[in-house]
């Protein structure tokens, strides 16, 4: 729990109303690119992978937007990083990773509900090409992660099999002991209101003096709102535009659909705007 005076909260109920008040006239200030639901993406392999092998496909549903993901290349001189990627406002994604033959280690860096350190998790797996072409079809691995908030240690299920006796197809089933991401809902009620947003400027005013933000690491990513990588008032201004259009019946959906589609049409007014110029 964070402390803090009678000032610091009048203050901050004064915060709150000009941000509430003010809020028909802000736009919606999106700086991260919102994944589809379902969107695959695809990274571009490094520049000194000769050819690839095979592709290892990471899967993650809307509960682990947060997460973020290394692949390190195993080699008798080290362990050298080839992709990492920060999964951020996404309602389902697919990263497709293309990978050359060889032994690889992946590393998922997840939010702790209970801590503001973030928990590792690490597994080992390696593309092979069975007939030795170095085209890009011969292996395929599955990852596919879920957020199980009930479970106490984590339980994955695989399945492999060889299809015209030289692709090798591999699929694993994750479900990770952890919370579920739920964008805004920095108290843990379900609900992303102006409660939540008084917590934002709260940390947002603890992390600019320098000091640690008194979230945990979970926290931290619910209260990024626009998914910038900073806490601050916008975040709190985009939550209560958000808390106004769901208590006003104008939005039925949660915070994560209101800024995924606030971002839909700030990109469509873009494109609008190029076609009239």
């Amino acid at each position: 729990m964070i402390g803090f005076t009678y000032g610091r909260f009048f203050m901050l109920k004064l915060q709150l109303l000009s941000l509430f008040t003010a809020g028909s006239l802000l736009l919606h200030p999106l700086t991260a690119a919102a994944a589809d639901a379902g969107e695959t993406v695809a990274l571009t392999p490094p520049d000194k992978m000769p050819a690839v092998a095979g592709v290892v496909s990471l899967v993650f549903d809307r509960d682990l937007n947060g997460t973020i993901f290394e692949i390190y290349r195993i080699q008798p001189e080290g362990e050298f990083l080839y992709y990492t990627y920060r999964v951020t406002l996404c309602d389902g994604l697919t990263v497709d990773c293309p990978l050359w033959e060889g032994e690889y280690r992946l590393v998922l860096s997840c939010v702790c509900g209970d801590s503001a350190e973030r928990r590792e998790r690490r597994c080992h797996f390696s593309i092979s090409d069975p007939d030795n072409d170095l085209s890009f079809d011969q292996s395929h691995l599955i990852y596919e992660f879920h957020a199980d908030p009930e479970a106490e240690l984590d339980t994955s299920d695989g399945t492999d099999f060889v299809n015209d006796q030289r692709t090798l197809t591999a699929e694993f089933d994750y479900h990770l002991a952890q919370p579920a991401f739920f964008l805004g809902d920095l108290d843990g009620d379900q609900n992303a209101n102006a409660a939540d947003a008084a917590l934002i400027l709260m940390a947002a005013a603890e992390g600019g003096a320098g000091a640690a933000t008194g979230l945990t690491s979970l926290a931290e990513e619910e209260a990024d709102i626009n998914g910038d990588q900073v806490i601050n008032s916008v975040d709190a201004a985009e939550l209560l535009l958000y808390a106004a259009a769901n208590a006003a019946g104008n939005f039925s959906g949660d915070l994560l659909d209101y800024v995924r589609a606030g971002a839909d049409r700030a990109e469509n007014a873009t494109v609008t705007t190029e076609i009239d110029n």
